[in-house]
């Protein structure tokens, strides 16, 4: 009788072994899955970054706005910080544009209301949608339907 139950304990410890090993893989799967994929949002995060100091950089260069370098970075930087980044940096370009003229001002603006436009909707879509591996129908659709809840709640 002592016998059966040590086998039987032991059984059940095999088991509880067995399904711990289990789980304890299928949850580094799901923790590598995690990993790759917030690597791919910070990777065409700093992709998108990059285009937004780029752009300033020419932008500035072209108009013969003062510190372009300086500002093409400061917007490489602020580009990373989510919703307000690249509209605080767009602020803060098109000030300095107004050292140059008005009108070099106002097509600053004009330019950085663009910019954000085509990040928003062209850019980040594509290249989030690509690094994270996501469709391209299901990286349009938050903001798809985000501008309709909006258009139809102005009304």
């Amino acid at each position: 009788m002592i016998g059966m139950k040590a086998a039987a304990g032991v059984a059940v410890t095999y088991a509880l072994v067995e399904l711990f090993l289990t789980a304890r893989g299928v949850l580094v799967l799901i923790g590598d899955a995690i990993f790759t994929k917030v690597g791919g949002y910070v990777l065409g995060n700093v992709i998108t970054s990059f285009i937004a100091g780029l752009g300033t950089f020419l932008w500035m260069l072209a108009w013969g706005i003062p510190y372009p370098a300086l500002l093409g970075l400061l917007i490489f930087i602020l580009d990373l910080i989510p919703v307000i980044g690249s509209t605080v940096g767009g602020a803060i370009v098109t000030l300095v544009a107004l050292t140059v003229s008005i009108p070099v001002a106002v097509a600053t603006l004009i330019f950085y209301i663009a910019y954000r436009l085509a990040e928003d909707y062209l850019l980040v879509p594509r290249i989030i949608g690509h690094t994270v591996k996501v469709p391209l129908w299901a990286a349009w659709s938050p903001s798809s339907s985000a501008a309709w809840s909006w258009a139809s709640s102005a009304r």
